[in-house]
């Protein structure tokens, strides 16, 4: 989203009524500048985005697709099959993005998933506290809606198919994880001093995306270490042992608060991190297995007021 945003702010070929994805397709009312078939390469600085602190460029490649990926907006009989076999999706994507392009470029005020849960800042959208309130210390209730474009029939006189498409919207509502909060005080929020076991935090945490606070990259929790951080070890590249708060606190002058705390195990590089080092990564939402009968009974508490 932020190598996009950037893109049309500074690139020709980025200008006009376009439609993205956030992934790999965009869509355009008209012919792109420059683009004729053959790829064609963007170069931007590092700067520009966050997810990568230690990017050395960014290159965004874009080609036109094929004339069979191309949609017209008046044939929307099309997308209507009886038996399901004959839709074309094209144009029914093109409609669930094109509603979908304001929250999706908004990220401080919207949190999407997908593209039809799109929940909104409550405080930035006049919601009361009893309307959306805190789960816990480390959670809130987020409302907002589910949407998506279907094609209605209209009137279907004979001879003549009357199609329409159609915004249809359902209110959702859904606990959701304090955003940026430590990683260490979300777990103490959780359960209070006591130090949980390896397993829970694994079943109540696995797959929260944090950032770091010494290089704001950002990372998966993927597991957890069987012991205190504090007793964690790791080879240097010189095959000698040392210990993992030793290694921050030297590298990077941090001080590590909480060395009692299990450390996080990132799920794809399998790094080490103390959870002194980790933020809760905005817009996210909690999963069904993350949820503790604590919150679970919290939201239907929400949910029947």
């Amino acid at each position: 989203t932020e190598i996009f945003v950037n893109l049309t702010k500074s690139e020709a070929t980025f200008k006009g009524n376009l439609i993205y994805d956030r992934a790999a397709i965009l869509f355009s009312t008209q012919n792109l500048r420059g683009i004729d078939g053959a790829e064609k390469v963007f170069r931007l600085s590092p700067k520009y985005q966050s997810v990568c602190p230690d990017a050395v460029r960014v290159e965004v490649s874009i080609k036109q697709a094929a004339d069979s990926f191309q949609v017209t907006s008046n044939d929307l009989v099309s997308s209507v099959n009886a038996d399901f076999k004959g839709e074309s999706k094209g144009l029914m994507e093109v409609l669930n993005l094109a509603t979908s392009q304001i929250p999706f470029f908004l990220p401080q005020d919207f949190i999407t998933h997908g593209i039809g849960n799109i929940y909104p800042d409550p405080s930035r959208y006049g919601f009361h506290e009893n309307e959306a309130p805190s789960i816990g210390n480390d959670k809130y209730n987020g409302i907002g809606l589910s949407k998506g474009v279907k094609i209605l029939e209209g009137t279907n006189k004979p001879g003549n198919k009357d199609y329409m498409a159609a915004l249809v919207l359902d209110v959702k509502k859904t606990a959701s994880h304090f955003d940026e909060q430590l990683l260490s005080e979300k777990i103490i929020a959780m359960y209070g001093n006591a130090v949980p076991s390896r397993a829970l935090l694994a079943r109540e945490l696995k797959d929260i995306r944090c950032i770091t606070t010494h290089k704001k990259a950002t990372i998966l929790i993927g597991g957890f270490t069987t012991g205190p951080v504090g007793k964690a070890t790791f080879q240097d590249k010189d095959s000698k042992s040392m210990a993992i708060i030793s290694y921050y606190e030297s590298k990077y002058g941090v001080k590590i608060s909480k060395p009692n705390l299990p450390g996080v195990i990132d799920k794809h590089t399998r790094n080490i991190y103390p959870t002194d080092l980790l933020k809760v990564a905005p817009n996210q939402r909690v999963k069904a297995i993350q949820a503790s009968r604590d919150t679970a009974d919290a939201l239907i508490k929400v949910l029947t007021i």
